[in-house]
């Protein structure tokens, strides 16, 4: 980045950072023993969150493909998979949703011809999610693309950087993890 893109991208931070900063603020007014920094850094990454999800979403459909990003996770998963596969709990497992939700997401990809739904030869309770012939040729153009959309997404970041945030992200998902336990 030359002088003039830092100061740009600088200013971008900050104007986005900014609600973020006087919200934090606001809580601190009403509530002066909280720590500010925390506030702020938890309304920051929720705020990432939501934006991340917006753009995803965004991309996605933009492919043409009309798949959400939680569609997308399981095209993504059962692509992934060596059988190309999985019963509906193994998808829910896996990606941390309900089993009803999953259920309604592989409706939806059922209805798209993307995914079709088979019995499982171990046992006739179980019912495998497998990609179709339409599923796996929508796959093989989606997950290459968000490989590229995830590459980009990153490339302001250098290694040492991304180390950094994975790190302080797993800290922050344990730090969550236990407030929720509480």
């Amino acid at each position: 980045m030359n002088a003039r893109e830092v100061v740009s991208h600088d200013a971008a931070v900050e104007q986005s950072h900014f609600p973020v900063t006087e919200t934090a603020r606001m809580y601190k007014r009403r509530f002066p023993k909280a720590d500010q920094d925390a506030i702020e850094a938890h309304i920051f990454l929720g705020s990432v969150g939501i934006e991340l999800s917006q753009r995803l979403n965004s991309f996605l459909l933009a492919t043409g493909w009309s798949v959400t990003s939680a569609r997308y996770s399981i095209l993504r998963l059962l692509y992934l998979t060596d059988e190309q596969q999985l019963t509906q709990s193994e998808i829910a497992r896996r990606l941390r949703y309900t089993r009803g939700n999953i259920t309604q997401l592989v409706d939806g990809l059922v209805g798209q011809g993307l995914v079709e739904r088979i019995p499982s030869e171990a046992s006739r309770r179980v019912t495998l999610a497998r990609l179709t012939t339409k599923g796996q040729a929508c796959s093989a153009k989606l997950v290459p693309a968000m490989v590229d959309f995830m590459e980009r997404t990153c490339a302001a970041l250098s290694k040492d950087e991304m180390d950094e945030l994975s790190l302080l992200l797993g800290k922050f998902l344990e730090g969550l993890r236990c407030a929720a336990a509480d």
